[in-house]
This record gives C-alpha cells, sequence and structure tokens, in this order.
C-alpha cells in the first residue's frame, strides 16, 4: 500500500502505464488467445459429434439396405421355391394324366377283345373243330396279353400319384379286371363245339370296368390341382 501511495515520478509513471498498457494487452492475448482454443476445441468435438453421428446415419442406412436385400431376397428364394414345387406338382400329375389315359385306352382294347368272344364263337361254330380250338387260343391269348397291359399301366399310374383315394380307385379297376379274368375263363371253359354259354356274365363284367375307369377318371379331374381338361 505504501508503494502505491508513494508519489511516481512522471517517468516511472509512464513506464508504469506502458507497462499496465504491456500487461493488459497480454491478458487479452491470453483470453483470446484460450478464447479461441476453447472455441476451436468445441468446434472440432461437436465436428466429431456430427461426424459420429454422419457414420452411426450411414451405418444405419447401410444396415437398412442390407436387411431389405436380404429380405428381398428371401422372399425371392421364397417364391422360386414355391414355383419350383407348383410346377413339380404340374409335372406329375400331367404324368399321371398320361398314364390314366394309357389305362383307358388298353382297358377299351381289352372290354372289345372280352366282348367279341361270342361272336367269334357263333363265326366257329360252322368250322372243323381243329379250327375252332385254334380260334379260341388265339382269342384267349390275345386277352391275357391285354389283360398284362392293364395290369402294368395300372400300376404304372399307381407310382405317379401321391393320392391315396385315385391309387384305392386303381385297385377297384384292377378288382374288375381280375373277376373279368374269371368270367371269361369260366366262358371258354363252358363253351364247346356246338353250344354257346350266354353272354350276360361277359357284358357285365365289361361294365364294371368301365364303370370302374369311369369313376377314377371322375375322381381324377375333382383332385387334381392343375384340372383334367389341359
Amino acid at each position: 500500500m505504501a508503494l502505491l501511495a508513494a508519489p511516481i515520478e512522471s517517468g516511472s509513471k509512464a513506464e508504469w502505464l506502458s507497462g499496465i498498457g504491456t500487461l493488459t494487452a497480454v491478458v487479452v492475448a491470453l483470453w483470446q488467445t484460450t478464447s479461441i482454443q476453447k472455441q476451436a476445441k468445441e468446434q472440432s468435438h461437436a465436428a466429431l459429434e456430427r461426424l459420429e453421428r454422419e457414420l452411426k446415419a450411414a451405418e444405419d442406412r447401410s444396415n437398412a439396405k442390407l436387411e431389405t436385400a436380404t429380405r428381398l431376397h428371401q422372399s425371392e428364394l421364397e417364391s422360386q421355391r414355391e414355383l419350383a414345387r407348383i410346377q413339380r406338382l404340374h409335372l406329375q400329375e400331367q404324368e399321371f394324366k398320361l398314364a390314366l389315359i394309357r389305362v383307358s385306352r388298353t382297358i377299351d382294347a381289352y372290354c372289345r377283345e372280352l366282348t367279341a368272344m361270342p361272336y367269334l364263337d357263333v363265326q366257329a361254330i360252322p368250322k372243323t373243330y381243329s379250327d375252332q380250338v385254334d380260334a379260341r387260343r388265339a382269342a384267349r391269348e390275345a386277352l391275357k396279353s391285354l389283360a398284362r397291359d392293364v395290369h402294368l399301366e395300372i400300376t404304372g399310374a399307381q407310382m405317379l400319384s401321391q393320392n391315396d383315394s385315385l391309387r384305392e380307385s386303381l385297385d377297384i379297376v384292377k378288382q374288375a379286371m381280375s373277376l373279368a379274368r374269371t368270367v371269361a375263363e369260366r366262358y371258354r371253359t363252358n363253351a364247346t363245339s356246338k353250344t354257346i354259354p350266354d353272354p350276360l356274365p361277359i357284358w357285365n363284367a365289361r361294365n364294371a370296368i368301365q364303370t370302374a375307369i369311369r369313376d377314377t377318371i371322375k375322381m381324377a379331374s375333382e383332385s387334381l390341382h392343375a384340372g383334367w381338361e389341359q
């Protein structure tokens, strides 16, 4: 206090004021430097936070795009698998329909041969016994061959179907065929050179076979996903 209260000489006063000015300038400079550094630090921190937010946003967008692309890819795979399944099913059904058509055709041929037996016997009456035997043997062998064809076609059709009802319906056709073979053998056994057995069992056997295959085709038309008329 004594120092401050002591009189200051003019020269010393000028120096003192100059020192005060210098000190003030230094303080201001330090304050400005500190302020600038603080501002720069804040700006740097803000820039870093902004960069982090932008990186996070970019990462989120990338993850969202990746997730969307993944879902789209999975959806496409599911669609492709479903399309492949439908195509396989359609192909299987087409193969089954073709097999069932072959069954129907071989049955038609068998039924024609079966119902021709009485007519062949009538035509054979004027012939010699030997000729009658030969004609009946040829007719019997032709009928057996057609019966084997029908059995093979039915078995093949059953292997192409996963529908239990259709396979069971084809089993009924097999049973009708078995009955027809029994009827045909009994008819042949009872036929003689001058006597023709009652042909009614032959017609009934034919009708049973035709009814069974018609029922199977009707069931197929109602069961197949692709329908029957393609």
